[in-house]
């Protein structure tokens, strides 16, 4: 009857069935092994008691019989979500019920998060009527609908049902729940459908047994059909956002104890009057809250009115027996009620609270002040039974008050990013109950014994990380009495490991980042903290080879050894040891070698971070094929080779890929297709060749794709320029040639590079009539014809580079148009005619308004390691000091020629670099004096063009102006004296011009050579060594005297006779060189015979051949 170890056997048999069903369902290749793995049968050499050894199974004492089931995210491997949450549509998985049917003393059954869209329906009444026993029904997260309501309500037994996050409805039943009389909890929630009308078609009010209901985020308006529901003693309607504001439907509902209208907007109070059992009461995130109805609430002990707007306390005081109040964010300015009893006071996030007002809450126990801007904490110390204190990020300066010390209860005191300053007084010392200390991100300076905490025995959590490294954290023959969880001593100026450290057993979080730790890596403190599971070590100077223990640990989640001066290989067993590890960050070392093939047994692994080491060779098969958790690779910057994206590569949760400057060589490979999600990829400055392929259009969440300095050549995919999500496309220097399409579709594209190729054609007009681009850079490319005049209005183009280009014609007016545009280059073109005098329009010049979005493309992945709280229970709110978060920001990256020079701006630096670079074209014409109104701009580059008449006296308002470039044109006139008022121009060049007269020596100008002035015949001053005097001014008009024309005509006669005489002297040696010697006579000739060839070759490629 009994199988192994006295396992009912004919359930036993039962639940190996379900997990047959469920390892089908799973749609994922090698998952098989990770549903429900402790479930084994004699097939599998190892059996075991399904009562005691199997995961999810709760047996009968007695009877051995299955009596609970947990079998929640089952199929997690199944997900209907990609990697931004976004639904893609359920599997088709239906709930068999027949396979519960032997289990006849099933009493509660949880199937949450296993993607179920409806039931099987062969004899599913049966199937469901046969739980007779069954009291407890969780379905939660799932995709049933109104479908599964009549299989429900034959479970008459049930006690307890769960429903939240399906696609219940309610519109399309008969009976709803009604025949469930039994029913007494019942949550609803985040079923977004469920209107107000279809609380009665669910049979509500015939559960006369009900005590909880939850009915959070279901959308609904009203709640009248709740009013037969008089045993209810919790309620849930949170997050529906526009219930009716006046609550009369809780009227007859006066057993409530529990309530939660959370995220509602406009309610009042009054129709809480009648609830006088209420205890608990969550008014949180609502919209100009009236305080009027909770005078009757006399036995209320919990209170949230946090996130609310404009709150006053005032109605507070008729609440004697209040214990919790939470009043975070309520832009509160002091508190005016006497809660003699209150024992918990949140007022985080008040940043105008100006009186505190805490001598009247003598049983205080709990205080959170964080975010609220006060700069004292004078008062604090008459709350002599605090037990937790959060001070965190205010603006308290000074030392720390020596009357804390009589605060002698006091567990948590946290008073991490302040302006506290001096040494840690004596005050700490004398805290010896305390068990959480934060005191970092403040500006201590001098020695910090930690001998001083000799007596801190209970001491959990200790922080004392800096910013100023000022701290000098001593820990020399110190034996500690505590054993610490969590310890955080970054930037505290330690050259060695702390030797109190070989004495601690419990650590399970250890920040010791940003010092000067010298010598091998730590790999004892793994032998000694066998529960660590956060491990910070970056930015040291730690040596040699990365030791790691020799046994497994399998608690370690968190390793960043980046930024330190490790050398040799990887250890090959790595991936053995630390086969938990979600993040590995050991970037910015000098590792090399490859990548140890164990890697690939981290099954669990997401963020793997190798950059700026010495890794070389070709990546193991293992390793692309095992990580299949993976979805952050970063190996930029090393020393990979071979091929790039092989056929086995299967990292198929892959978001975010890096491997730029390195050596990958050969094509394209489809083995990227297995890694659909992927949303950020860098392959830039290796050595690949061939094309760009057009399937890498296909990825549905591509943002960001970086390809520049490679070996590519062909056209650039349609696909690319018409993809929905694409932001950064860069495929710059390359081989890339052929035109760009004018049929794509910028529905997304903000910044496009692809200079220093060959492309060719005319620029595309859609590039101008897009309102999403930002950036566009088509430098040095073939492109020919005009710039498009039908240029959008409303673009937000901000940096426009198309110069070394063959593009001609005027500047078009239209360009004015681009009122966000911040930096321009169309030099080395074939532009003429005059320069728009509407360039004022563009505001950034003029004002610089520009918005930073768009510039900096951020990943901020969830791979937290929790608050604090992990580690450590509170009442408050302890969330960690360090940062918990990896961040890879995306900078765009514009080059732009200033100072005769190229410089790279990137991120808000582009909000700093405002220019225009119009040099090296054939524009003529005046220089409009409305330049001098661009008032931001840096850089200005008119240079190399055919410009005449003056130089603007209107530049003189261009104060923020750094290079000026007005050379090789024809401009005359004097340099206006006005300029002496640029106090920021560092380069300025004026040289072969026209111009006359003194130029000016004050303010940045006697900071400039003879250079800048050279081939100006008639400028002087003492900068070109060169008196001013009447004779030598050029004249202003021809009339001035005929000795000046004879002296000019004089000068010229004498220019042509001597360069005749030159020329004709030359070409007579020329002609004896190759009369007297053969040799250079042949050569000669044949020089001649490979000139008239090239010429031909060129006439028939580049004309004929048109």
């Amino acid at each position: 009857m009994h199988g192994y170890k006295g396992c009912l056997e004919t359930e036993r048999t039962a639940l190996l069935e379900i997990k047959s069903f469920f390892i089908s369902s799973v749609s994922d290749i090698g998952y098989d092994d990770k549903i429900l793995p402790s479930w084994v049968g004699e097939d599998d050499g190892m059996p075991s008691d399904c009562c005691d050894d199997w995961e999810g199974v709760m047996c009968n004492a007695t009877t051995r019989r299955v009596m609970q089931l947990s079998l929640n995210e089952t199929t997690k491997f199944n997900y209907p979500f990609n990697s931004f949450y976004v639904y893609e549509g359920p599997p088709t998985l239906l709930l068999n019920m027949s396979l519960f049917h032997p289990f006849e003393e099933l009493q509660s059954l949880e199937l949450v998060e296993n993607w179920f869209t409806g039931i099987y329906e062969n004899r599913a009444y049966d199937s469901f009527g046969s739980l007779r026993q069954l009291k407890m029904l969780n379905l939660g997260g799932n995709f049933f609908n109104d479908s599964i309501l009549p299989y429900l309500n034959t479970l008459t037994s049930l006690t307890t049902l769960i429903l939240s996050d399906n696609s219940i409805e309610g519109s399309r039943t008969k009976q709803g729940l009604a025949n469930l009389r039994y029913l007494q909890v019942l949550d609803l929630s985040w079923n977004h459908n469920i209107t107000s009308g279809s609380l009665t078609r669910l049979g509500l009010a015939n559960l006369t047994n009900l005590k909880k209901l939850d009915l959070a985020y279901c959308g609904i308006t009203t709640i009248q059909g709740l009013a037969k529901l008089k045993n209810l003693e919790a309620l849930d309607l949170s997050y529906n956002y526009y219930i009716h504001s006046s609550l009369e439907g809780l009227v007859n509902l006066t057993n409530l104890q529990v309530l939660d209208l959370s995220d509602n907007q406009n309610l009042t109070t009054l129709g809480l009057a009648n609830l006088t059992n209420l205890q608990v009461l969550d008014l949180s995130f609502n919209k100009n809250l009236t305080m009027l109805g909770l005078a009757n609430l006399t036995n209320l002990q919990v209170l949230d009115l946090s996130y609310n707007q404009n709150l006053t306390t005032l109605g507070l005081a008729d609440l004697p027996n209040l214990k919790t109040l939470d009043l975070r964010d309520s832009e509160i300015t002091t508190i005016q009620a006497n809660l003699t009893n209150l024992q918990v006071l949140d007022l985080s996030g008040n940043r105008n609270l100006t009186t505190l007002g805490l001598a009247d809450l003598p049983n205080l126990k709990a205080l959170d002040l964080r975010y609220c801007g006060i700069t004292t904490i004078q008062g604090l110390c008459e709350l002599k039974n605090l037990f937790e204190l959060n001070l965190k990020r205010n603006n308290v300066e000074g030392h720390l008050l020596n009357c804390l010390k009589y605060l002698s209860h006091l567990k948590i005191l946290d008073i991490s990013h302040n302006q506290l300053s001096g040494s840690l007084s004596s005050t700490i010392t004398s805290l010896t109950s305390l068990e959480y200390l934060d005191l970092s991100y403040n500006n201590f300076e001098g020695p910090c014994p930690l001998s001083s905490l000799a007596n801190h025995s209970k001491l959990e959590v200790l922080l004392l990380s800096s910013t100023n490294n000022m701290l000098l954290v001593k820990t020399e023959n110190f034996l500690p009495t505590f054993q610490l969880k969590v310890l955080g001593l970054a930037n505290c100026s330690l050259n060695v490991v702390p030797s109190f450290l070989l004495h601690q057993y419990d650590l399970k979080y250890l920040d010791l980042s940003h010092n000067n730790l010298v010598g091998d890596f730590p790999s004892w403190m793994l032998q000694n903290n066998t529960n660590l599971e956060v491990l910070f070590l970056t930015n040291n100077s730690f040596t040699g080879n990365l030791q790691l223990p020799n046994t497994k640990h399998d608690f370690l989640h968190h390793l960043d050894a980046s930024s330190n001066n490790f050398i040799g290989t990887l250890p090959q067993d790595m991936g053995t040891i630390l086969q938990k590890l979600l993040f590995l960050n050991i970037s910015n070392n000098h590792f090399e070698g490859n990548i140890p093939s164990s890697v690939g047994e981290m099954k669990e692994l997401r963020l793997l971070h190798l950059s700026k080491n010495n890794f070389s060779e070709d990546l193991s098969t293992p390793f692309l094929t095992g990580c299949i958790s993976l979805w952050f690779l970063d190996l930029s910057d090393n020393n990979f080779y071979g091929q790039i994206f092989s056929k086995y590569m299967n990292l198929t949760h892959l978001e975010l890929l890096y491997l730029e400057n390195n050596k990958f060589s050969g094509k394209i490979e489809e083995g990227l297709l297995n890694s659909p999600d992927l949303y950020e990829l860098d392959i830039s400055n290796n050595i690949l060749s061939g094309h760009i392929p057009r399937w890498i259009g296909n990825f549905s969440s591509f943002e960001v794709l970086l390809m520049a300095n490679n070996c590519l050549e062909g056209n650039i995919p349609v696909q690319l320029l018409n993809h929905r999500t694409l932001q950064l496309l860069s495929v710059s220097e390359n081989y890339l040639s052929g035109s760009m399409t004018s049929s794509f579709n910028l529905s997304s594209l903000k910044h496009l590079y692809a200079k220093k190729n060959a492309l060719s054609g005319p620029i595309p007009d859609m590039l101008f009539r897009s309102s999403e681009l930002m950036t566009l850079d088509l430098g040095d490319n073939g492109f020919f014809g005009r710039i498009p005049c039908q240029i959008n209005d409303r673009s937000n183009l901000r940096v426009l580079l198309l110069r070394g280009n063959n593009l001609e014609g005027q500047i078009p007016n239209q360009m004015c148009q681009l009122k966000s545009l911040g930096m321009m280059d169309l030099s080395h073109n074939r532009f003429n005619g005059s320069i728009p005098s509407c360039f004022t329009n563009m505001l950034q010049w003029t004002i610089g308004n520009v918005d930073l979005f768009g510039y900096e493309l951020s990943v901020f992945p969830s791979l937290g390691f929790g608050t604090i709280g992990t580690y450590y229970n509170s009442t408050l709110d302890l969330s960690m000091s360090e940062g918990d978060v990896y961040t890879s920001p995306q900078l765009v990256k514009v080059e732009f020629m200033t100072k005769n020079r190229y410089e790279l701006y990137n991120g808000s630096n582009l909000n700093y670099m405002v220019g225009l670079d119009l040099s090296c074209n054939e524009l003529t014409g005046n220089v409009p004096s409305e330049i001098g109104d661009l008032k931001i701009i840096r850089g200005l580059n008119l240079s190399h063009n055919c410009l005449s008449g003056s130089i603007p006296r209107s530049f003189s308002n261009l104060k923020m102006i750094e290079s000026l470039d007005l050379s090789n044109n024809r401009l005359s006139g004097q340099i206006p004296a006005q300029l002496i008022e640029l106090n920021f121009l560092s380069n300025f060049n004026v040289s072969y011009n026209n111009l006359s007269g003194l130029i000016p020596d004050k303010g940045q100008y006697s900071t400039f050579d003879e250079s800048s002035y050279r081939g100006n015949l008639y400028l002087c001053g003492p900068t070109i060594n060169k008196s001013c005097n009447s004779a030598e001014e050029i004249p202003a008009t021809k009339s001035k005297g005929r000795e000046d024309e004879d002296d000019s005509a004089i000068d010229m006669v004498s220019l042509y006779w001597s360069f005749g005489a030159s020329y004709v002297t030359v070409i007579l040696g020329l002609l004896a060189i190759l009369w007297i010697n053969s040799f250079w006579r042949k050569r000669w000739f044949y020089f001649i015979d490979a000139c008239i060839d090239l010429c031909y070759y060129c006439l028939y490629k580049y004309v004929l051949n048109q």
